[in-house]
């Protein structure tokens, strides 16, 4: 958690400029693995360390990216905010960056899902 902290302090939207494309792909990549953990506050604080690269297909889902962390928030989330190629709500070109965000975000709470099924069953 402390490594996740010390990211999100720094602010690295700042530090944009001075670093090349594949140091920013290899941050998204490190930060991916939190995107996916269990506990909320870590999502968070990964979610915040990817933001703050204010990168173009990111910065207009902000607050919906953010809605998905919460597990209550999660649901109305999933219900409203339609990603479909059909859809208009993101643009097709944000789609590449965007999507995988968004089932890392998700990952957690499908397999919270799965369990709490699969203890109903046994």
């Amino acid at each position: 958690m402390s490594k996740i902290c010390l990211f999100t302090e720094i602010k690295l939207h700042h530090w944009k400029t001075c670093v090349d494309r594949s140091l920013h792909d290899l941050f998204i990549v490190f930060s991916f693995r939190f995107l996916m953990d269990g506990d909320p506050e870590i999502q968070s604080r990964a979610l915040e360390c990817v933001l703050n690269w204010k990168d173009s297909y990111l910065m207009p889902y902000e607050e919906h990216l953010k809605n998905l962390i919460s597990f209550k928030a999660a649901r109305e989330e999933m219900t409203t905010w339609n990603i479909g190629r059909e859809s208009e709500h993101v643009k097709l070109n944000h789609r590449e960056g965007l999507t995988p965000i968004v089932m890392r975000l998700l990952f957690p709470k499908i397999l919270k899902t799965k369990t709490k099924l699969h203890n109903k069953v046994t």
